[in-house]
C-alpha cells in the first residue's frame, strides 16, 4: 500500500512538474512578446521536455495567456485541458531532470 501512495505521489508531481513548466513558457512566450516559430516550440517540448501538445491545443493556451494569464489552469487539469502526452521514454529527456528539479525547489520554497 505504501508503495502505491509513493508511486501516485510521484505521477502527481511529475504531472503538476510539467503543467507548470507548460503554464510558465506560454505565459513567458505572451509575455516577451517576441515572435515564435510553432515547430520549433513543438520539436522543443518534444525532443528536451518528452511533452506533445497539439498546435490548436498551444495557440488556445497562448490566447487564454494574452488575455489573462490566471486562467490558464494548473496541474493536472491544465496538461488534460492541453491534450498534453509524454513521449515514451520522457524520463531520459535532456530537460525532464531540470524541469522535476526546479519544481521540487519551488515547491520547498528554495527558488
Amino acid at each position: 500500500m505504501k508503495k502505491q501512495d509513493e508511486e501516485k505521489w510521484v505521477i502527481k508531481f511529475q504531472q503538476d512538474a510539467i503543467a507548470y513548466f507548460l503554464r510558465q513558457r506560454i505565459i513567458n512566450t505572451v509575455e516577451s512578446g517576441a515572435g515564435y516559430d510553432l515547430n520549433e516550440q513543438f520539436n522543443e517540448l518534444r525532443n528536451n521536455a518528452g511533452t506533445i501538445i497539439s498546435t490548436k491545443d498551444f495557440l488556445n493556451a497562448i490566447r487564454t495567456a494574452e488575455e489573462d494569464p490566471s486562467k490558464l489552469k494548473e496541474g493536472a487539469e491544465h496538461l488534460m485541458e492541453l491534450n498534453v502526452s509524454l513521449v515514451p521514454g520522457c524520463l531520459k529527456r535532456p530537460w525532464w531532470n531540470l524541469l522535476m528539479e526546479d519544481f521540487r525547489k519551488l515547491k520547498e520554497g528554495t527558488l
